[in-house]
């Protein structure tokens, strides 16, 4: 053994109780979960989450859900989402209640990202959209 292994031996000993700092982005579209780091995909978020946790050092998951709740809507609902985000007339109180109602829904958690957070409080979650432009790989 040399003091150059000593010396690594010792830096991995000190980083181990290092805390992680990092964020993982989570990405739902079209019915599966897709860890971004990566491009794996998953069938259901429990399951990327798992991966996450046994590939990656994190502090938080980023979670953006935008697609899957968008899946979830009606066409009226999203003509009505349509109208109010494209609309250049932002001071309209009528809209902008609208506008809090569907920012409500979009950054509510999932029942599968609620019912994970309660088994797993010790998981700190984020939630976020992701431009389309930074999804293209």
């Amino acid at each position: 053994m040399n003091l150059k292994s000593i010396s690594n031996r010792i830096k991995r000993l000190e980083n181990h109780g290092r805390k992680a700092t990092g964020k993982i982005k989570i990405v739902c579209s079209w019915n599966t979960w897709i860890v971004l780091r990566d491009g794996e995909q998953f069938e259901t978020l429990e399951e990327a989450i798992k991966h996450v946790k046994s590939k990656y050092a994190f502090n938080t998951i980023a979670i953006d859900q935008v697609r899957q709740v968008i899946d979830s809507l009606t066409t009226v609902q999203l003509r009505e989402m349509e109208r109010i985000f494209g609309s250049d007339n932002q001071d309209n109180e009528k809209d902008e209640l609208t506008r809090q109602k569907y920012c409500k829904i979009i950054f509510t958690p999932c029942p599968e990202l609620a019912a994970y957070q309660k088994q797993h409080p010790e998981v700190n979650f984020e939630m976020i959209t992701i431009p389309l432009k930074e999804l293209e790989y």
